[in-house]
């Protein structure tokens, strides 16, 4: 939100993309697990299809907001290159290297 100085088409996508999310996660309980003595915790049944959304559509936010940085920091570098703006930062660099690194992990 930053790297886009607040701009409210962005922020506002980013709330609502980020109340979807929430709202997938918060669906209720995705496991359903007993204590088993000398085992521990076991899993018993899970919501594939519900874990399987709340992924996907965590990667789909995340890569969003990945391509958001991006061409926004690429636009930056641009007018550095065309001595309009000051030049990117080492900050963006790093908030670039960071989300780029991050994304893959993932």
């Amino acid at each position: 939100m930053a790297i886009w100085k607040q701009n409210r088409w962005v922020v506002g996508g980013l709330i609502l993309a980020i109340l979807g999310h929430w709202s997938l996660i918060l669906q209720g309980v995705q496991l359903t697990v007993v204590w088993v003595d000398g085992v521990g915790c076991q899993i018993m049944k899970t919501n594939n299809k519900i874990l399987a959304a709340i992924f996907i559509y965590s990667m789909c936010l995340d890569l969003t907001v990945l391509l958001l940085t991006t061409y926004k920091l690429a636009g930056n570098r641009n007018l550095a290159r065309r001595g309009e703006a000051a030049g990117a930062s080492r900050l963006a660099q790093l908030i670039f290297n960071d989300g780029v690194i991050y994304f893959f992990i993932a």
